[in-house]
């Protein structure tokens, strides 16, 4: 019968890593399969595979905190994920960056990811993917439809002023009086696509 670790001897281990009791119990509640993978087979070839992408320890510790679930995905995943970011454009050191701060890229569908790229370029805000990565979690549905909404009642959308777009919906909906499910209803992104590809999707 094959060995098998006590809950304090995977807590242990990943404190050899640097990791806190309270950020293992976290991450566990994020991805309870922690308990079940190998150490060395899994978790040590993994951090110490960001490591060799270039990321320091402490971001190795804050992204794995963050997206626990980065450590059921192969390495090779990793990597393509790494590659298909720099293939849009970016520099190792800006995908370095961007990931550090949205680990959850490592996740989301590629092409969920270039479409809010492309989107933010056309209206002049892509400095947002390198600087404030974060604002890509929100779809690029709504994000069309605040912008449009706002255009039209003429307030224009600046590098000064750009986060009006990536509001708490409650902070938005307060300002504007108008919910995101009406915004969703009056500015649909599939007819915006529909007219940009002159077709019909």
């Amino acid at each position: 019968m094959p060995y098998k670790e006590t809950n304090q001897q995977i807590l242990d281990n990943f404190i050899s890593l640097g990791y806190t009791k309270e950020i293992f119990i976290k991450m566990t509640k994020g991805l309870p399969n922690l308990y079940e993978y190998s150490f060395e087979k899994n978790i040590t070839r993994k951090f110490n595979g960001l490591i060799d992408l270039g990321y320091s320890k402490e971001e190795v510790i804050k992204i794995t905190c963050s997206f626990p679930m980065i450590y059921s995905y192969s390495m090779e995943r990793i990597k393509n994920r790494f590659k298909e970011l720099m293939d849009l454009g970016y520099t190792k050191e800006v995908v370095l960056k961007m990931t550090a701060s949205l680990p959850a890229l490592f996740g989301y569908n590629y092409d969920g990811i270039k479409e809010k790229i492309d989107y933010l370029n056309e209206i002049n805000l892509g400095f947002v993917v390198t600087e404030n990565t974060k604002q890509l979690v929100q779809s690029v549905e709504l994000t069309y439809a605040r912008y449009e909404f706002l255009r039209e009642i003429k307030k224009e959308v600046t590098q000064k002023n750009y986060t009006i777009l990536f509001r708490r919906e409650i902070s938005f909906q307060k300002q504007f009086n108008i919910t995101k499910q009406k915004l969703l209803e009056k500015y649909k992104y599939k007819d915006y696509l529909e007219a940009k590809n002159g077709r019909t999707l």
